[in-house]
């Protein structure tokens, strides 16, 4: 149950580390 959690929470961590990477790209890009 726990290690869930912690893959969860790895998960999370990833998809907004790449949204705000696509965000920075964007920013960066206008």
């Amino acid at each position: 149950m726990i290690k869930f959690r912690v893959w969860i929470k790895q998960r999370v961590k990833e998809a907004v580390c790449r949204e705000l990477e696509k965000s920075v790209t964007v920013n960066a890009t206008i």
